[in-house]
């Protein structure tokens, strides 16, 4: 099952409220940048989901800091269908391995 959200912050209302295995973030969200949505569902979800970050402008330094900052997994866009899709099922394997009390990473 998918879910949509408007914004960063209407994004982050739902991750709050509701239980998601994976979410995927864009940097450049409205309302609210990407690793300000990641910071606020690492701090407020009861649950956090596998964050899969997305941008076309992050540069490779940067990345690093990223996963740092609390992504599990990043994609630079524009990206082929085939690698988002084997980027999702990996975070989804590894929430399921979290799930059965397996490392997170």
């Amino acid at each position: 099952e998918c879910a949509e959200a408007d914004d960063g912050r209407d994004g982050l209302a739902r991750v709050e409220a509701e239980r998601f295995d994976l979410v995927l973030v864009d940097q450049e969200m409205p309302r609210m940048d990407g690793a300000k949505f990641i910071a606020g569902v690492r701090l407020a979800a009861a649950h956090p989901p596998m964050v899969l970050y997305m941008s076309g402008r992050v540069p490779t330094e940067s990345l690093g800091g990223l996963l740092l900052g609390g992504a599990d997994d990043f994609i630079r866009k524009p990206f082929a269908p085939p690698e988002l899709v084997s980027r999702v099922r990996g975070l989804l394997n590894r929430a399921e391995a979290a799930r059965r009390g397996g490392p997170r990473n």
